[in-house]
């Protein structure tokens, strides 16, 4: 058997018990960042400079006896986090529209697999025709 610090691996597992996943950093980083670009061309070449900026400032976490490290973010100081909640206020719904989910979706693989990608691609061009 291997020695290792008992003391160390407890604190990791209480530690373990109730993780702390953070991501309001990254996304304040990211909406203000789209807030201050209203210049760019489009809002997709917004999306992807909040998206880059946002990314550029990650800094990754690693907390005391971690001998496999990282975690996405500390929860925001209180500051930051009223600023947080003031700007997802103003900007999260308004990208919620204009760009949808970006993860968790539900695909329909009956319908992929029965029509292929060229199937559905046109049967979504047929929709869109419907709705104008």
């Amino acid at each position: 058997m291997y020695p290792f610090d008992k003391a160390r691996v407890e604190a990791l597992r209480q530690a373990a018990v109730e993780p702390a996943i953070c991501y309001d950093g990254f996304y304040l980083a990211f909406f203000e960042r789209y807030a201050e670009n209203e210049a760019l061309s489009t809002r997709e070449a917004r999306y992807a400079d909040a998206y880059a900026h946002a990314f550029d400032g990650v800094e990754p976490v690693i907390d005391e006896g971690e001998l496999i490290v990282g975690k996405a973010s500390r929860p925001l100081p209180p500051e930051e986090a009223a600023r947080w909640t003031a700007v997802r206020a103003a900007q999260a719904d308004p990208l919620d529209v204009c760009f949808g989910q970006d993860s968790h979706m539900a695909i329909d693989y009956e319908l992929l697999l029965r029509e292929g990608t060229e199937g559905v691609i046109a049967r979504v061009k047929r929709l869109a025709e419907k709705s104008d």
